[in-house]
């Protein structure tokens, strides 16, 4: 297989080779110097380790069930974000939790990044516009905790923050992608399928570029597994655990951790044998016939949805039979794991919470809308998990104020 690939790099790199410099300029978005800034010439197949690989049964899980996730809760934080004319909240589409801010991205106007201190006070939003610091369109952000920056991915550019918003510069990426994350030296960038990276060459076989720090590429990595006419697609595939990298892909049963520039690790295999989709539906079938299969038959398959905190992994299978999903929470050091497809709270602790989006350390992060305060704080009152502190806080909560963020660890199990 790992000649195979090598074999399947060269053959298109070589055509791409011969067709660049007659074509690049005419038919790519990028100029000849640009290209040869990425240094195509020197870059290597990322290796995937598959020597400690542990698999994870999710059959018992393939059912209608209910997961009495409150049952199972340690201790849970709320914390309300700050409500103003101009901290509004549009609907959530990420989070990410840093030891000194809280970074959220919304639906505002096209999609914006909001930036609130540790304790839910506003401090900026970011929008999308035309201005030097503004951002065409949002694809993805993260944070380069040793140099301490906010760095925003947008319309082939990244754009660079402090912590708190204030902006520093942008540079132009010759390369299109769909998501990012910060590594040790540089960026690993997740492919973005379609013609603007067809100067590239590999652009429809490679899913993974590793790029130092000025986008000179290192590494190339993790082949489509299915036709790209299957456009499909999930909602996150990269995600962090302080400085871990784990990646998902779609319709791929493994969990994979970044280790350096040249080798990625295969970490999980998930087991869901009895009800999985079959390969032909995923690989020959256009996007339409596709959902219906799916909708017509009991199958489970896996989008990529990964989150892991430092006690659990949790994921989700999609299943559009039953119109719903299947969440596993798995502890790491038992390797025990509980799960269903409804999430089922202890109302008379705490309010409702939807799946986690992101973690933090031991926790896991999630959120609720406060549309029902009035009924709720009677039960916040009541409840025996939570701190008197807490109790204060949500009693303050109005129904029309922004979400509020929830922090809580799972007990051992």
């Amino acid at each position: 297989m790992k000649t195979l690939t090598k074999v399947l790099f060269y053959i298109i790199y070589t055509a791409f080779i011969i067709s660049c410099s007659n074509s690049t300029s005419r038919n790519s978005k990028f100029t000849l110097e640009q290209v040869a800034s990425l240094g195509l010439d020197s870059t290597k197949i990322i290796q995937v380790k598959t020597d400690s690989i542990i698999n994870i049964n999710l059959n018992p899980f393939l059912k209608q069930d209910s997961l009495r996730i409150g049952e199972m809760i340690k201790s849970i934080k709320f914390l309300p974000l700050e409500t103003s004319d101009k901290s509004l909240i549009a609907d959530i589409e990420s989070i990410l939790v840093t030891d000194s801010h809280i970074y959220i991205a919304d639906s505002y106007k096209g999609g914006s990044l909001l930036i609130f201190d540790k304790t839910g006070k506003f401090m900026k939003r970011i929008i999308k516009g035309q201005g030097p610091e503004e951002i065409l369109e949002m694809k993805s952000f993260a944070f380069d905790s040793d140099k301490q920056e906010l760095i925003m991915y947008h319309s082939r550019f990244l754009s660079f923050y402090t912590p708190d918003g204030k902006f520093k510069g942008k540079k132009m990426l010759p390369f299109n992608a769909m998501d990012f994350t910060v590594t040790a030296d540089g960026y690993l960038f997740r492919n973005s399928q379609g013609p603007d990276n067809r100067h590239m060459g590999y652009s429809e076989v490679y899913q993974i570029f590793i790029t130092n720090k000025d986008f000179r590429f290192e590494s190339i990595g993790m082949p489509y597994l299915y036709s790209l006419e299957n456009n499909f697609e999930g909602r996150k595939y990269i995600s962090l655990l302080e400085k871990d990298i784990f990646l998902t892909f779609k319709f791929n049963d493994t969990i994979f951790q970044y280790v350096d520039n040249n080798t990625i690790k295969a970490k999980y295999v998930l087991n869901f044998s009895d009800k999985k989709i079959p390969d032909r539906v995923i690989s020959e079938l256009p996007v339409m016939d596709f959902f219906k299969v799916v909708k017509d038959n009991n199958y489970y398959f896996f989008m990529g949805e990964y989150i892991e905190n430092n006690t659990c992994n949790y994921l989700r299978l999609s299943n559009h039979y039953i119109k719903a999903h299947t969440h596993i929470f798995r502890n790491k050091k038992s390797g025990n794991m509980i799960g269903g497809n409804i999430l089922v709270t202890n109302q008379s602790n705490f309010p409702y919470t939807n799946p986690p989006l992101t973690s933090y350390k031991s926790h896991f992060v999630s959120y609720f809308l406060p549309e029902k305060m009035d009924i709720l704080k009677e039960i916040i009152k009541q409840s025996e998990l939570l701190l008197e502190e807490d109790k204060s806080i949500l009693q303050s909560v109005e129904n029309d104020d922004n979400p509020v963020l929830i922090f809580y660890e799972l007990k051992d199990f």
